[in-house]
């Protein structure tokens, strides 16, 4: 028996510590990261960063996905990880 009880216990403990890193971890702050980014940061500061006029078109449209499509579909992602 190589390894023993003691080596498959790790394999076991770090593939599940992997596990949900990628799939819960990782996801969760593209979340947040988005509802950061498009809740709570200024249009005016968003704008800046981006190189974006403040009130042009491409503003309006990167703060759309960025407050309604990008949480769904990380949201989405996240439940596709946990359930299979």
């Amino acid at each position: 028996m190589a390894g023993g009880p003691a080596r498959s216990t790790h394999q076991n403990w770090s593939s599940r510590l992997t596990f949900t890193l990628a799939t819960i971890g990782l996801p969760l702050g593209g979340l947040f990261a988005s509802v950061f980014a498009g809740w709570v940061m200024s249009r005016v500061s968003i704008a800046e960063e981006l190189g974006l006029n403040p009130d042009g078109a491409a503003l309006k449209v990167w703060r759309a996905l960025v407050r309604w499509l990008a949480p769904a579909l990380i949201a989405i992602m996240i439940a596709a990880g946990v359930s299979g």
